[in-house]
């Protein structure tokens, strides 16, 4: 796939809770190799948008396309393994398994392997794969700590590790920073640049720490009352007056 393919998009999304219409008329075209940032005041809809995307919240109006075919019906297990990486605000970890185990378990849920492969034939392969991702978030110290005892930061990173086990060509970041020690960020933002130069993934990035938001994002996509209220380069988001007024001057609502 070369690095001008669309790998995910959205066209008209909408959800709706009843009355309360949380995304009006989305849309949003990602390429493979670019970083695009969700940014907006609080309730501007940005967790629901990559929930939407994701699997993890039906539409009530839209469609989702998936490297041109149409997913919209699909739950989220099988945008997963069809390639849609997400993370969350909060890490989801087994907390008493290792660092490697907890990446293990992510490469043997991709390839769907049983207990006797385990045994026999696979388990070695899929150690050492999950040794590289683990290499890859630089935790291979931190491989036989259980990932419990792992700081904030580096729990965000076995999250990330866990993420590129399934294999993704999107990858859907929630506030990657978030809660995060001052002295962490740096390795977290270290970690994504790098990703983004392999060229290989698309992502689709929510963070409210404008230094990051303007480092990584090759585009930025504003959302204010569940709508897209401007698009475009970070340079131009940050100097636009909409942005600003959104921002500063917007009624700022319950968090999405």
């Amino acid at each position: 796939m070369s690095s001008e393919s669309v790998a995910l998009q959205a066209e008209n999304i909408s959800v709706s809770y009843g009355p309360v219409h949380v995304l009006k008329h989305v849309s949003l075209r990602l390429m493979v190799g670019e970083c695009v940032s969700l940014i907006g005041p609080n309730g501007a809809g940005k967790t629901t948008l990559m929930g939407a995307l994701s699997g993890g919240v039906p539409v009530t109006g839209g469609r989702v396309l998936l490297n041109g075919q149409d997913v919209t019906a699909w739950r989220a297990e099988k945008r997963a393994r069809a390639g849609i990486g997400r993370s969350f605000q909060t890490t989801h970890l087994f907390p008493t398994l290792t660092t490697l185990e907890n990446v293990y378990l992510a490469v043997q849920a991709r390839e769907g392997t049983n207990a006797w492969d385990y045994l026999r034939r696979v388990r070695k392969r899929l150690l050492d794969e999950a040794e590289s991702r683990l290499e890859q978030v630089q935790l291979t110290a931190h491989r036989d700590k259980p990932s419990g005892t792992l700081s904030h930061g580096d729990k965000r990173k076995l999250e990330v590790a866990m993420l590129l086990a399934l294999k993704p060509n999107v990858l859907l970041l929630d506030e990657p920073t978030a809660g995060m020690a001052v002295s962490e960020v740096p390795g977290m933002l270290q970690l994504i640049d790098a990703l983004k130069a392999q060229r290989a993934y698309a992502m689709v990035l929510v963070e409210h720490k404008m230094d990051v938001v303007m480092q990584l994002s090759d585009r930025i996509v504003v959302l204010h009352q569940g709508q897209v209220l401007a698009e475009g380069e970070p340079d131009e988001m940050m100097h636009n007056a909409d942005v600003a007024q959104a921002y500063l001057g917007g009624r700022h609502e319950t968090r999405a």
